[in-house]
């Protein structure tokens, strides 16, 4: 399989490093176009609601997350620099040249967010971009050479016990991964050649979860055995109804369950509970020069040894070693500087995500 990323990598340059802590290497993509939810969200949020969340003191500014997470490493590590899809006007903004990030904070897969009643999830992302693309500004195409990722779905399930109010109705994870499979389908259609899809970790799993009980436990680690079948069928047959896109299936699932089993590979002492203690960051403040200046986490560990930041998003440490899993998928060189057992233990992960991923011939 030839990828549009292979190439040679001269020992100078791979002995360089970025300031984000990946090793420079040859970009492999023109553009970045990332879909999603909080997990990938670098200020779509603030930009639609015009609110300052999520935002100091409790989170790192416009990220869910105590300092910057995958998608800005992963994104850096390729040379790019992608911005905030929406703040650009559907009728008259320019596509940049690196890309665009379109991931909103609380966006299902299809349903309206609580408080964002015109917003549709996944599906404005998709029309945002669409909208961009035929507004007379830009191309009207899809650049063959950009690389898309689209890693949603949590919000569909968590909703239901999270959000009652927004998402009242049990979810059906066929509908969810239906749902993730036509933008896969409009991506493939626009002439997109590589799509990186990201399935679950069991959303049973994440403080949130563990703190309402084991039927809340075992209801989301459900959906998510469900929801991962799905999708990787759902990529399988995608990949043969389209040739000439590669669909790679991101295992981050098998991640997160070795985070939990292995925890010491990833410098990490705390996988059960939050360094903040809720969602609104009560009980821990987030300097204005993070992470400078110590912060003192709620439960044991510091928050660089935290699997958590609050009761359901990772914190940054994890977003590293998130954004190496995702090169990793993508056939990304090893960065220089992650420490040997980390490495080691994502390469034990490699091969199994690799076999996940379906390309040209």
């Amino acid at each position: 399989m030839n990828c549009p990323h292979s190439h040679p990598i001269s020992f100078a340059t791979l002995t360089c490093c970025l300031t984000l802590g990946f090793s420079i290497s040859t970009p492999a993509y023109d553009q970045v176009f990332i879909f999603g939810d909080s997990l990938s969200d670098i200020g779509n949020l603030p930009a639609i609601t015009g609110q300052p969340f999520p935002g100091y003191p409790f989170y790192f500014p416009n990220r869910f997350a105590n300092n910057l997470i995958w998608s800005d490493y992963l994104s850096s590590q390729l040379g790019l620099n992608p911005s905030i899809g929406f703040s650009l006007n559907a009728s008259t903004g320019v596509i940049p040249s690196d890309g665009l990030n379109f991931a909103v904070g609380g966006a299902t897969t299809k349903g309206n967010i609580a408080g964002l009643p015109s917003f549709t999830g996944l599906q404005s992302e998709l029309g945002l971009f669409s909208a961009l693309k035929s507004n007379g500004n830009n191309t009207n195409t899809v650049d063959s050479n950009a690389l898309y990722m689209v890693w949603i779905g949590a919000n569909d399930y968590l909703g239901y016990y999270f959000t009652p109010q927004a998402l009242p109705t049990l979810p059906i994870a066929s509908d969810v991964v239906d749902n993730i499979g036509t933008s896969l389908v409009n991506l493939a259609q626009g002439g997109a050649q590589t799509i990186l899809v990201g399935n679950l970790p069991n959303l049973g799993d994440i403080p949130f979860a563990t703190l309402q009980g084991v039927s809340t436990v075992n209801g989301l680690n459900n959906f998510t055995s469900q929801h991962n079948t799905l999708l990787a069928q759902k990529v399988a047959d995608l990949s043969q109804l389209y040739p000439t896109t590669q669909f790679i299936l991101w295992d981050i699932h098998a991640l997160f369950e070795d985070f939990f089993n292995n925890p010491i590979r990833y410098g990490l002492i705390n996988t059960s509970s939050g360094c903040s203690l809720t969602d609104l960051g009560i009980g821990v403040v987030v300097p204005s020069i993070f992470p400078n200046t110590p912060v003192t986490c709620v439960g044991l560990g510091t928050p660089e040894q935290h699997l958590f930041w609050d009761s359901q998003h990772p914190s940054t440490q994890a977003h590293r070693f998130i954004a190496r899993s995702a090169a990793q998928a993508l056939g990304i060189p090893e960065p220089s500087n992650l420490s040997g057992i980390a490495v080691l233990g994502l390469g034990l992960l490699s091969g199994e995500v690799r076999r996940k991923i379906k390309g040209k011939a």
